[in-house]
This record gives structure tokens, C-alpha cells and sequence, in this order.
């Protein structure tokens, strides 16, 4: 509305907020989102949380997402 661009790693409203990389986290958010997610993504417009895999990705994220897209482990 203001016209400003919000950066992504803007806690709460930027594209980053919601988004865990961490293995420890995102064991956390795929067992009880609430522990380190005060408020529900869609509150602010953004439509869900999402894991990134990457090098500090724990296996629980990895067998998710290996399973959203329709492999087994």
C-alpha cells in the first residue's frame, strides 16, 4: 500500500518469516508449529510455512518433503 518494498528477512512480514532451514526448528514446526511460530502465516498474508532443505536440514524435513512430491523412503 505505501509502496515501500519489505524485505525478505523482515520478522513477521517479509517473505522470510515463515520459513525454516534449521534441522532443530523444523523438527519443532512439523511436530507442533506453535513452538516457534507465535502466529499462523495466513494472519499476515503469506499462505504457509515452508522447510528448506539444505546442508542444516534434519531428516524428518527431508522424508516430508521427499514424500510431498509422491517417493517413499
Amino acid at each position: 500500500m505505501t509502496g515501500f518494498i519489505v524485505q525478505p528477512n523482515k520478522a513477521i512480514v517479509g517473505a522470510n518469516a515463515f520459513r525454516h532451514q534449521s534441522g532443530i526448528h523444523q523438527d519443532g514446526v512439523l511436530k507442533m508449529a506453535r513452538t516457534y511460530e507465535i502466529m499462523d502465516p495466513r494472519t499476515v498474508g503469506i499462505p504457509s510455512n515452508s522447510l528448506i532443505l539444505g546442508k542444516l536440514s534434519g531428516r524428518h524435513a527431508f522424508k516430508r518433503e521427499i514424500g510431498g512430491i509422491g517417493l517413499l523412503l
